[in-house]
């Protein structure tokens, strides 16, 4: 069974014909048959759509819509021109796309190796509570498959190369309270 072709989002005519399940799919007209459920754009209903959602904002939202209109299509940038210019406010000049940051990139260095996740979590959190910020390396990889730790090298305790001389000297300490046995009881 054909159904009447239609012209969809993409501006390619397909030729819709119903599947042997039932669903549309299209035929491209020219070319080799391929399957795929593509929804008609109805543009529209998308614009009545819109200019019904936008006559119900305020003027603020209106404007601040206008101003953040990197991601509107078509359709909705057409209903929001014709309900500023039905208020009377004027179109504002769109902001910049918003910039990804890059992360920072940091010269750690290596203070520890550790062969276990729960041995490396000690000397992280001792660092940590020392204020010195750490990492560890490879520890989610070693999460997910213990037997791998040798081969990536263990957990490695990472920290600013400012760091390290007090770092190392943090973890070479032994902790004297918990050699004594409590005396509370």
């Amino acid at each position: 069974m054909r159904l009447p072709v239609e012209r969809f989002r993409t501006g390619i005519i397909f030729n819709p014909v119903l599947h042997r399940d039932g669903y549309p799919s299209v035929d491209v007209r020219a070319g080799p048959r391929y399957y795929a459920f593509v929804k008609p754009s109805d543009s529209e209903r998308d614009y009545q759509d819109f200019a019904s959602h936008y006559s119900r904002l305020t003027d603020g939202e209106l404007l601040k819509l206008a101003r953040e209109s990197w991601d509107l299509s078509d359709a909705a940038w057409d209903a929001l021109e014709d309900e500023l210019d039905q208020r009377n406010l004027e179109v504002p000049e769109p902001e910049l796309l918003p910039q990804a940051s890059v992360p920072e990139i940091r010269n750690l260095v290596m203070l520890r190796r550790f062969r276990d996740i729960p041995e490396a979590l000690l000397a992280k959190g001792r660092l940590e509570a020392s204020g010195i910020e750490c990492f560890l390396a490879d520890e989610h990889m070693v999460r997910m498959d213990w037997l791998i730790s040798n081969l990536l090298g263990g957990v490695k305790l990472m920290v600013d190369p400012e760091d390290f001389a007090r770092a190392s000297r943090i973890l070479n300490e032994t902790v004297s309270n918990f050699d004594e046995e409590p005396t509370d009881f």
